[in-house]
């Protein structure tokens, strides 16, 4: 049927990408952790080690975001002392610009209805990690809009911009979820005709995030180990689609995360005054 309909022009346009992406990464099955049966299982094993009293036990680490999420659906990484399991959610189409106080498009009810469901689904004082995948669309989509508009007088100052109010943006959700910690995945580098854009954005919004200095909110800062040798372009070895990454490039992030936390360590131990609540040790 995809072959004889060009189904990315009819109105289940998405269900079809998403598909498709899920289809080619399934070719990755070396790599993919899980099917769907074992992750029910890893789940309800994770669920029972949840009361051990020590060893390494598998939790769970949302990831919301884009479509940019379903490479990383369902995989383990290692973090600090504990190894996690990847739960995705899906917001499909959201962009950091939908997320500002005075918009009230769908994209954002959908945000803040997975924000409460996570809090529903989590209990005690234990720490929920987020990571946030969100800012590659408005590279992609947003920033020329919004120069041609006026909103910005460049790509610059718009992909500065942007990187601010997601700043603001996430730390107005601090107060409202007291356990969550945020950790925040940079725009990725996939299409060529956006690349100037994102490196501009991930420039800025790490510029952004070191000079906000909030504790509960991290820069998972693995933007330059996605790149080839010249600093031009995605790796290879991590094209997917086109647009998304394959599930390879998790062992990136698994470094990077390694990586945050030790920066944190050393920030906690330096800084004793934030250990408790308002630090990732």
């Amino acid at each position: 049927m995809r072959r004889n309909i060009a189904l990315h022009k009819t109105s289940i346009r998405n269900e079809n990408a998403y598909y498709g992406c899920v289809m080619q990464l399934l070719d990755y099955s070396s790599v993919v952790s899980k099917k769907t049966a074992e992750v029910d299982q890893v789940l309800d094993e994770a669920a029972k080690r949840k009361s051990a009293s020590n060893g390494s036990k598998r939790k769970i680490m949302y990831v919301l975001g884009d479509s940019h999420t379903v490479p990383l659906s369902w995989q383990e990484i290692s973090f600090k002392e504990d190894v996690y399991i990847l739960q995705p959610l899906l917001c499909t189409g959201v962009k950091i610009w939908h997320l500002r106080p005075e918009s009230s498009f769908f994209t954002k009810v959908n945000f803040y209805n997975i924000l409460r469901k996570i809090k529903q689904e989590t209990s005690g004082n234990e720490i929920i990690y987020v990571i946030m995948m969100i800012g590659e669309i408005d590279c992609r989509e947003g920033f020329h809009k919004s120069v041609e508009r006026g909103t910005y007088a460049s790509v610059r100052e718009a992909a500065h911009g942007t990187a601010q109010l997601y700043f603001s943006i996430l730390t107005s959700l601090l107060p409202l979820f007291p356990n969550l910690h945020l950790l925040i995945h940079p725009a990725n580098p996939t299409l060529s005709p956006t690349f100037a854009s994102v490196k501009e954005f991930n420039s800025s919004l790490r510029s952004v995030v070191r000079k906000g200095s909030n504790p509960r909110i991290s820069l998972i800062d693995i933007y330059d180990k996605l790149l080839n040798a010249d600093k031009t372009a995605l790796l290879d070895s991590l094209h997917l689609d086109g647009t998304h990454m394959n599930c390879h490039y998790v062992t990136i992030l698994e470094e990077g995360m390694q990586q945050l936390s030790r920066n944190a360590s050393i920030l906690c131990l330096s800084q004793p005054h934030i250990i408790g609540k308002n630090c990732l040790l």
